[in-house]
């Protein structure tokens, strides 16, 4: 027997999850409405992204929570017609609450406070929150609902490789202006003796 959910209206289950995504959308419009004028990101995006990120993202973000609606949507509807409220129920519930937190916690992490390392664990559960609900929906056949959350998890699972990527190039970015003000310090003492 579910705990968190005993009978479910489709109406008012479609318009929670509709709420609870886009709220999601909108910290991160919040966060970086001013992301394509920040120097620290845009001189790390050129070094990383090879894509327009400035209209690539939004699109894709969009479609991926109409994806994230529509698999719960008929998860929910299922186990309403069913009536087969349980631990999965609850489970992938409380999942997809976690997952959506995360999923606000990134941008101001990334963007406001410019931590991507913190970022990258945080992308990496959203990854592992998204894995386990789709093996939450594939466990218990909820097929349609799997194959639809499917490119949620494969966008995450890009994200956090980007993220990386970000990491690694910034790190190694980092490591050559310090190196190239440790050589301009050496030629001025240089020249200093002469």
């Amino acid at each position: 027997m579910s705990y968190i959910f005993n009978s479910v209206a489709d109406a008012s289950m479609m318009m929670i999850l509709v709420v609870f995504c886009f709220c999601d959308v909108l910290s991160g419009v919040v966060f970086q409405k001013d992301w394509n004028k920040d120097e620290w990101y845009m001189k790390g995006a050129k070094k990383v992204w090879l894509i327009p990120v400035w209209w690539v993202f939004p699109v894709v973000w969009t479609v991926l929570y109409v994806m994230i609606i529509s698999s719960l949507y008929i998860f929910y509807r299922s186990v309403t017609q069913t009536g087969d409220y349980g631990q999965t129920v609850d489970v992938i519930t409380l999942l997809f609450i976690f997952n959506m937190f995360l999923n606000k916690l990134w941008s101001p992490v990334f963007f406001r406070y410019r931590s991507p390392i913190t970022a990258w664990f945080i992308c990496a559960g959203i990854l592992a929150t998204g894995i386990a609900m789709l093996y939450f929906f594939g466990a218990n056949d909820y097929n349609d609902s799997c194959w639809i959350f499917l490119p949620y998890v494969i966008w995450t699972a890009f994200a956090l490789v980007l993220n990386t990527f970000w990491i690694w190039k910034n790190k190694a970015i980092k490591k050559e202006k310090q190196q190239s003000a440790t050589d301009n310090t050496t030629m001025m003492n240089e020249k200093s003796l002469y």
